[in-house]
């Protein structure tokens, strides 16, 4: 499945069950393409990945330690204001 999102003033296209191997997912700048593996939503790991690919995206300028610290801290917000919503 393809999504077609705005991001960072770019419009990019995100393959949510991409047949990559190497990683769990990849952010193609020449082509403004997003691909998560279908092994990252198989092993729970798609939110982390979208998450992270999408900061590539936005800020193509932060290296990958900023990027996983970034991606970190807001899989770590998501999770707390869903899980609030899911014990009312």
């Amino acid at each position: 499945m393809v999504v077609e999102v705005t991001l960072g003033g770019r419009s990019w296209k995100i393959d949510t069950h991409a047949p990559i191997r190497k990683c769990w997912g990849y952010c193609h700048y020449r082509n403004n393409t997003i691909q998560v593996s279908k092994r990252a939503w198989a092993s729970g790991k798609a939110r982390d990945v979208l998450i992270h690919e999408c900061l590539h995206a936005i800020f193509p300028y932060l290296n990958e330690n900023e990027i996983d610290r970034a991606g970190t801290e807001l899989d770590k917000m998501l999770t707390a204001c869903y899980d609030s919503q899911e014990t009312k």
